[in-house]
């Protein structure tokens, strides 16, 4: 239309809701922003008179009738790996279903997945979102919960650190529309504005009887007690009090997103007497059999009568060219790890390493066991590094060194023998 264009806020005036129960037909005005709410509970019929002004001053009006019908919204949780934000499919069985108020009407996965969502959910309807260690090999590191519109533009988001427990709480910023009343004196009536504003709202993280965790999201007439604070509502800096406002936490989609670590690395570098790298060393790592869940209730080395499954190691690696020893992702717990092949000519220790593992602080406290084995040296660089050393040659068994060190030591117990005995005699 070249430069007949529609202008915000003076161009386009609504009328309606056409139907909605016998309500007074009331004008509104388009604010160029968010013209129709959609949290609405039922379809609304709209007529929409529009107009332009022509290069000769007069105007041009046209009429449309639309129909705006309940919003549906989606809402889910995904896994992504801490360390570069990748899809994660294997640490966290996962939920997310329609939600009747203190209902969990959710049911986890058989096994992880890395996505679970309900789409479709109505301005009417309650959602939840739940989650669940599949196996002891994850921590939650963090997350972002996120609300988006349909067409992309994020609403809100809240970024956490560190994993959830029940009774934390997530609030996050999100933007609410609401409708304020405004008096047009050329018309004279009210006309409906739509109004926004940044409101916090907070969500308590809570636990299942399956020891899951879920998040709740509810409308404003469900909220429960606990949270009506949290959206502003007769806040001054919030929503004005008696205002009606459509607030909805399923007014976006929602998107729970949790970081998690699958257990941590253990690496140190295996050298000689003189700090070289010491290539072909081979070390193993054995699990408690047991279940023990003190270190002091476990076997004090790991042998074929211990607690120690030495039978099923969880690793065996041998130290590379660069003397590197890497034993990938060690999950809560304590390990036992012996040194079980040395390079020619380097002694093979005879005590071994108690490792105890706390992946959610990120710890690895080693200890020796048996036979003082050699101790393990923090390098200026925040490394580790695990010296062998030169086996200790001792004389031939039965030769003549051996059978000169027994004779004398047969010859010095024989001369303390004679000086006690003189050494008695003589006394008074």
């Amino acid at each position: 239309m070249g430069s007949e264009h529609l202008v915000a806020d003076r161009s386009v005036k609504v009328t309606g809701p056409g139907t909605a129960d016998g309500t007074t037909i009331s004008e509104q005005k388009w604010n160029g922003e968010f013209p129709f709410n959609e949290d609405i509970s039922k379809p609304r019929k709209y007529m929409i008179t529009y107009y332009w002004m022509l290069a000769d001053g007069r105007y041009r009006t046209d009429t449309k009738t639309i129909t705006v019908n309940p919003s549906k919204y989606s809402v889910g949780v995904q896994v992504e790996n801490d360390t570069d934000k990748t899809e994660n499919h294997t640490t966290l069985q996962l939920g997310a279903a329609l939600d009747n108020l203190n209902d969990t009407a959710y049911s986890y996965s058989a096994t992880a997945l890395q996505e679970a969502k309900i789409q479709d959910v109505s301005f009417t309807s309650n959602a939840a979102v739940a989650w669940k260690k599949a196996a002891d090999t994850a921590t939650i590191k963090g997350g972002k919960l996120t609300m988006t519109a349909h067409d992309g533009t994020v609403m809100g988001t809240k970024e956490f650190s560190g994993d959830l427990k029940d009774g934390d709480e997530i609030t996050i910023p999100i933007t609410y529309y609401y409708n304020k009343y405004e008096y047009s004196a050329q018309q004279p009536n009210d006309r409906e504005l739509t109004e926004k504003e940044i409101v916090d709202v907070t969500y308590t993280v809570h636990k299942d009887a399956e020891q899951g965790y879920y998040l709740r999201f509810n409308k404003i007439k469900n909220l429960p007690s606990d949270e009506v604070a949290g959206a502003g509502i007769g806040d001054a800096t919030g929503i004005p009090q008696g205002v009606k406002a459509y607030i909805n936490d399923v007014q976006y989609n929602i998107d729970l997103t949790l970081y998690v670590k699958e257990g941590m690395p253990f690496e140190f570098i295996k050298t000689d007497e003189r700090g070289n790298p010491l290539s072909g060393v081979e070390f193993e790592i054995y699990p408690c059999k047991e279940g023990h869940t003190s270190s002091d209730q476990h076997s004090t080395i790991a042998d074929s009568n211990s607690c120690w499954d030495i039978e099923n190691p969880k690793y065996t690696v041998t130290s590379d060219t660069d003397g590197k020893v890497f034993f990938d992702l060690l999950t809560t717990g304590d390990y036992m790890l012996a040194e079980t092949k040395t390079k020619t000519g380097y002694q093979l220790p005879r005590g071994q390493w108690l490792l105890q593992v706390d992946t959610a602080a990120e710890d690895i406290h080693i200890s020796a066991r048996g036979e003082t084995p050699p101790a393990f040296k923090l390098e200026d660089d925040g490394s580790l590094s695990l010296a062998n050393y030169p086996q200790i040659n001792l004389p031939f068994a039965g030769g003549f060194g051996v059978l000169l060190f027994t004779i004398g030591g047969i010859v010095l117990i024989g001369t303390a023998i004679i000086l006690i005995i003189v050494f008695r005699k003589r006394k008074p």
